[in-house]
């Protein structure tokens, strides 16, 4: 197993001992090693990140998939749907899945306008007519 070496210990086997524990996680060039066997040992790479070991990136809370390719699964740690939204969808948050869902955000509502266009009787502003009876108080 490598390890660093100890101090006050380990007389004239630092260099050795130094070189096997960073070859664990750098290739000969320096580099950290990524592919998914260590060419050094043999074995898996232990410096990649998974679900059960931390390794050199860890992807939590909101944040999951892998280091790669990491994915938004979360918003505040409440759950995204993993559903493909359609043009214009909103994220909307559904009390009765606990999730954050895509859909087509909700029209209607507003509140009052009041007279908008300064005394006609009525204009039109982006699509929406206001009706303000001609007078302009």
């Amino acid at each position: 197993m490598a390890r660093l070496p100890a101090p006050g210990s380990d007389a004239n086997n630092w260099g050795s001992l130094l070189n096997d524990y960073l070859q664990q996680s750098l290739a000969d060039d320096g580099t950290l090693v990524t592919d998914g066997t260590n060419t050094y040992t043999g074995l898996a790479n232990t410096n990649l990140a998974t679900n059960g070991h931390p390794g050199l990136v860890q992807l939590t809370n909101d944040l999951g998939n892998t280091a790669a390719s990491p994915k938004v699964v979360g918003l505040q740690g409440r759950s995204v749907d993993s559903a493909s939204p359609s043009d214009g969808d909103a994220l909307i948050w559904d009390a009765g899945t606990s999730k954050w869902t895509p859909e087509a955000p909700p029209t209607g509502g507003g509140g009052g306008l009041t007279d908008l266009d300064g005394g006609s009787s009525s204009s039109t502003y982006g699509g929406i007519t206001a009706i303000d009876g001609g007078s302009s108080s």
